[in-house]
């Protein structure tokens, strides 16, 4: 049951590192105006889609790869402050929605992991 649990938690958090990809230009904030914000959206959303994708395909016992995920998806919820694009609204709301819910669900999918390897011991 952690096990799969663990799957659908990291699943999940693949398809926000697409959907970060893809939100610039589905929520059109891919213009100049919002350049900063489709640059990190691009980036920490491949980097999110590889990190899980990796542990979901290769690595399902790897609950660091988790931690890493939700370290990302802190600095997405940050970057609209720090790195200057809260003013684009839609890149606003959009990097703190995804940046809580990549938290959360990394964290989910890490404890799954390590409720499963406890049960094995």
């Amino acid at each position: 049951m952690e096990m799969q649990q663990s799957r659908i938690a990291t699943a999940l958090v693949a398809l926000a590192g697409l959907w970060l990809m893809a939100a610039p230009f589905v929520l059109g904030y891919a213009n100049a105006d919002g350049m900063r914000a489709r640059s990190e959206d691009l980036l920490f959303g491949a980097g999110i889609l590889i990190v899980s994708g990796y542990r979901l395909l290769k690595a399902p016992h790897a609950t660091w790869m988790s931690v890493v995920t939700a370290v990302m998806g802190f600095w997405v919820f940050l970057a609209p402050f720090y790195v200057g694009y809260h003013s684009v609204t839609a890149a606003n709301w959009n990097d703190h929605i995804v940046g809580i819910f990549v938290m959360i669900v990394s964290a989910w999918a890490a404890l799954a992991t390590r409720r499963l390897h406890q049960h094995a011991a």
